[in-house]
């Protein structure tokens, strides 16, 4: 793989005895680990090993189960436990509209309010049941801005900048 690689999932610990691997999913997305496909795994940013996705499927919520080609056993999955695991960024669905971002597109962007005033920087992103929650931090201070068509007025992704319209009470 040698395009953009995404973290997408962390994982977690041996499956059975035949070498299947659960993975903790950070993305909703099942679709990025089908048969054939690869990933790379890491700890740390260090003992990269790359494998190729023999099955996936879900298994409870924001888990999922896989198997690797070369893991055949339960001692080789263990070894691989608490490993990073990345897609190439190719495996991505296209956006449904304009106005939708990827996380990862949103992480590190500078907000603004409606006058231009700097609020800082969108640090991570808190799923909700209704609708998402973008943290925002400006040295020691931090904002919690909802992710709503009526807060967020503009991104501009290639700018890496937001603007945001401030529901009154919540500054």
């Amino acid at each position: 793989m040698t395009s953009e690689l995404l973290l997408v999932a962390k994982t977690s610990s041996a499956h059975g005895l035949y070498g299947k691997i659960r993975i903790v999913l950070f993305t909703e997305d099942l679709g990025l680990f089908k048969k054939g496909r690869k990933v790379l795994i890491s700890r740390e940013g260090k003992n990269e090993k790359s494998f190729e996705i023999v099955s996936a499927s879900p298994y409870k919520r924001k888990f999922a189960i896989l198997t690797l080609s070369g893991i055949d056993d339960r001692n080789q999955a263990e070894e691989i436990s608490g490993y990073d695991m990345f897609v190439d960024k190719a495996y991505l669905p296209p956006l449904e509209s304009e106005d939708t971002f990827y996380w990862k597109d949103l992480i590190g962007i500078s907000v603004y309010d409606e006058e231009g005033t700097f609020l800082g920087i969108l640090e991570s992103i808190i799923e909700t049941g209704s609708n998402d929650v973008y943290v925002v931090k400006k040295d020691e201070e931090e904002i919690l801005i909802p992710a709503l068509a009526s807060v967020v007025k503009a991104v501009d992704v290639s700018k890496r900048s937001m603007h945001v319209s401030i529901p009154e009470g919540l500054l």
